[in-house]
């Protein structure tokens, strides 16, 4: 058994990079892969019966790191694209800081300051995915921002 439990263990190592699939992170996902069709219902048992799959959302392991929290960015500025760039122009606002929140800014005050600095850089991109890039590309110049999901 602690023979299989290490295979296992080496092979989500392994797989650290992989993508999710319908199942979502987890162990089923490192294990069965994120192939679409009928694996991906053994891989969601295998992350329910596992229990892994909420330790790997609150802890970023297990192919749950990164994507989902860059997907939620995105879904962010796409929904709240004007608004935000009316906000990060004036330099406050509500959208600004649910943005400093979502990347989790220890100086909220700096980064507003950098976004409100390089506004019209931002406001020039067109898609949600370019202004996503574009302000993670901004708040990673201010490093005294203390963005810790840029």
């Amino acid at each position: 058994m602690k023979y299989l439990l290490f295979v296992v263990l080496g092979f989500v190592a392994l797989q650290s990079q992989a993508k999710i699939g319908q199942a979502g992170c987890g162990l089923g996902n490192n294990v069965l892969g994120s192939e679409p069709g009928f694996t991906q219902v053994f891989a969601g048992t295998t992350n329910g019966t596992s229990g892994n799959q909420t330790f790997g959302i609150s802890s970023g392991t297990s192919n749950c790191d990164g994507g989902s929290r860059n997907a939620a960015l995105e879904a962010f500025v796409e929904a709240n694209q004007i608004a935000l760039n009316n906000d990060i122009s004036r330099g406050n606002g509500e959208t600004v800081a649910t943005l400093n929140s979502l990347l989790s800014c220890a100086n909220s005050q700096v980064a507003t300051k950098a976004l409100h600095s390089s506004s019209e850089e931002i406001s020039t991109q067109k898609s949600a995915a370019d202004m996503t890039a574009t302000i993670k590309k901004v708040l990673r110049s201010a490093p005294t921002a203390g963005c810790n999901e840029v």
